[in-house]
């Protein structure tokens, strides 16, 4: 059992250990973004990262700390320019090939996070999916050097299945999806987007349950019910679309501003009301 979370830069040492301030800095944005992951402790998080950035630069730590707490807090701009310069400042190379970071759980077992290239790679695509850029997403998924290893093989699928999504295949978009929830049954975005497919094929009941499936497992994700409230609005649901489109806007703002995502509130709402 470790008394203190590490970090290394892979299976050799760096030459030079960081300055007590920089290591410092890292160990708490990774224990709040990595460990606890909740949206007040990556808020948090983005303070230490970036104190780590002021720091040094030029270590590529950071800037994947950054990017991580800026993606999961609906700001995607920013998570791709700091994924950007994690990879501009080496890592994934020789001679940093990945982060490893260990931390004691609450259930006094020790929890390793590693992350390598196609990790951020994979993370990076998802940011440019959420903006609608499906060539650059695509270009991140063809750099994968692992395109078919058992941890990460559902998470591909499943992006695989936004650009089909995105190029409006939906039965593809279901094939994909299927092996994504073959690989792994409890991936909150495979059921989410397996309600988008219904959706766009008029199934709403059907929709409706893949977005409560999709909710339980992830229930801080705000899109999950403005999805959902959107179906029960086709349903004439009116009272659940209201409760759903509270829930969302109460996510929201826990997360940075997203305004396209706000908008789309916004106008469900108005229906609300005619």
């Amino acid at each position: 059992m470790n008394d203190a979370p590490a970090i290394t830069g892979g299976p050799e040492d760096l030459d030079e250990a960081p300055p007590e301030a920089l290591l410092a800095a890292l160990l708490a944005g990774c224990g709040l973004a990595f460990a606890e992951g909740t949206a007040k402790a990556l808020h948090e998080a983005l303070e230490h990262f970036a104190r780590a950035v002021l720091l040094d630069e030029t270590r590529p730590e950071a800037h994947l700390g950054l990017g991580f707490c800026y993606a999961n807090l609906g700001d995607d701009r920013r998570a791709i320019r700091h994924y950007d310069a994690c990879l501009e400042r080496g890592f994934g190379s020789r001679d940093y090939p990945h982060l490893c970071y260990e931390y004691d759980g609450s259930d006094e077992q020790t929890w390793t996070v590693e992350i390598n290239l196609d990790q951020v790679l994979l993370w990076r695509a998802d940011c440019w999916l959420s903006l609608d850029r499906i060539e650059p997403a695509r270009h991140d998924l063809e750099r994968l050097s692992a395109p078919d290893a058992p941890d990460t093989r559902a998470e591909i699928a499943v992006l695989r299945a936004k650009i089909l999504l995105a190029e409006n295949q939906p039965d593809a978009t279901q094939r994909e999806l299927s092996r994504a929830l073959g690989w792994d049954p409890e991936h909150p975005e495979a059921h989410y987007l397996r309600g988008r497919v219904h959706e766009c094929h008029g199934r709403f009941p059907e929709a409706v349950k893949a977005y409560a499936r999709a909710m339980r497992l992830d229930p801080e994700a705000p899109e999950f019910r403005v999805s959902r409230a959107r179906v029960y609005l086709a349903l004439g649901e009116k009272r659940k679309a209201e409760a759903d489109l509270r829930a969302a806007k109460a996510l929201l703002s826990q997360q940075l501003p997203q305004l396209a995502r706000t908008a789309e509130i916004a106008a469900l709402w108005d229906q609300l009301v005619v």
